[in-house]
């Protein structure tokens, strides 16, 4: 509302944020981002498909841009000297940036999907995905700070990190509005699964007996195995454990819920510690180097956030059972997860081409993360609503 009512000021305001940031460029040491750069394109060109909209991806792209722009802009201001290490930073800044971008874009397709004006949309996507990117970001922000506490050597990427999403956060909340309040995509109201979501999966989870406890038990399996993983690496890991202490706190007095905060926790802590050894005994890792692992800690907590911001947005309305909370994030967030993940992957995959050994080791680590994270929150999280449901209605009976 403030920038509808104010289009000129906030223009003026943000064009000579950018100009400011821009002249940092002359004091920046620039890395090799040629393949960065092929990410982002290549993302815009999936997600202008994944999404049915042509200008979702032109936006997602441009928006990329200018936030990698504007992050090195700072960077020349604050002097910072990059170092082998903190190219690895970069991952976690693209990954996040894109991250947010796509999140508030469903939204806002969601709500014009469902009938409103785009204008309107707006409100509605900043309400729903303020919080939840905001907490993601400072979650991040703030494990990689406490990592760089404990470790000196993660310093420059804790400082590039914090760059990055916080400034992709600002713009969220900024340019990309007032881009909106001045653009029109493209015509929205029915569009089946953007309404929907994956409401489905949760469904079809209710009646599927058999499907519902193989999802449940292959949980249970891969939380145990994260156990010994733990337990087996525990020094490897110092810098990981730490993220998750502090990210956990975070969650814990955002949220004021010991429960949900303790679940995305250890939801975002599994989906990295369970893929360690496979990734060793392939040799997609030659160690269990901390600079990898700290990765995509930062980036699966994001998705982890989105989800359990929504479930208890459905707890703190009409919705008591498990199961309807879980249902009711499915359909607002499922799908936005869904193809955020997708569109990670086809983004982390050009990196794995990179001349950077660390970078291709946190890609491929990253990738992984990111697939386990979406399949433990749309389709183990449900089966285990949907058991808990039925458990209760047999007591009841």
């Amino acid at each position: 509302m403030v920038l509808s009512q104010s289009k000129k000021p906030a223009l003026i305001f943000l064009t000579v944020i950018s100009i400011f940031n821009l002249m940092g460029l002359m004091w920046v040491s620039m890395p090799q981002m040629s393949l960065g750069l092929l990410s982002l394109i290549l993302m815009s060109l999936v997600a202008m498909k994944l999404m049915d909209s042509v200008k979702s991806g032109v936006l997602l792209l441009g928006f990329s841009l200018y936030v990698t722009v504007m992050t090195l802009g700072l960077l020349g201001w604050i002097g910072l000297v990059p170092d082998s290490v903190s190219a690895l930073a970069w991952v976690v800044v693209m990954t996040m940036m894109m991250s947010h971008l796509i999140h508030f874009v469903t939204a806002l397709l969601r709500a014009m999907a469902r009938g409103s004006f785009q204008h309107d949309a707006i409100a509605e996507a900043l309400g729903q995905t303020h919080q939840p990117i905001l907490l993601s970001s400072l979650t991040t922000v703030v494990g990689f700070a406490v990592a760089a506490y404990f470790d000196a050597h993660y310093i420059n990427m804790a400082v590039i990190v914090a760059v990055g999403v916080l400034f992709s956060y600002l713009v969220v909340l900024s340019w990309l509005p007032w881009v909106l309040l001045n653009w029109l995509l493209e015509f929205r109201v029915g569009q089946y699964e953007d309404r929907h979501g994956l409401s489905f999966v949760a469904k079809s989870l209710e009646s599927n007996l058999m499907l519902r406890r193989g999802l449940t038990l292959i949980g249970i399996l891969l939380a145990a195995w994260a156990v010994f993983q733990l337990v087996e690496q525990f020094d490897a890991m110092r810098a990981v454990l730490t993220m998750i202490v502090a990210s956990f706190f975070l969650l814990l007095f955002a949220w004021r819920n010991l429960k949900v905060a303790l679940a995305a926790t250890l939801i975002g802590c599994l989906s990295v510690i369970v893929i360690l050894s496979p990734m060793h005994w392939g040799h997609a890792i030659s160690a269990l180097s901390p600079f990898v692992l700290v990765v995509p800690m930062g980036i699966v907590l994001d998705d982890v956030v989105h989800f359990f911001s929504r479930y208890l947005k459905a707890e703190q309305s009409f919705f008591s059972k498990h199961e309807d909370k879980t249902r009711f994030a499915l359909a607002s967030v499922g799908r936005s997860i869904w193809l955020t993940s997708q569109l990670l992957v086809v983004g982390l995959v050009v990196l794995l081409f990179s001349d950077n050994e660390l970078i291709r080791q946190a890609s491929m680590m990253t990738i992984l993360s990111i697939l386990l994270v979406s399949f433990l929150l749309l389709s183990v999280m449900p089966s285990i609503a949907a058991s808990v449901k039925k458990s209760d209605e047999k007591l009841t009976s």
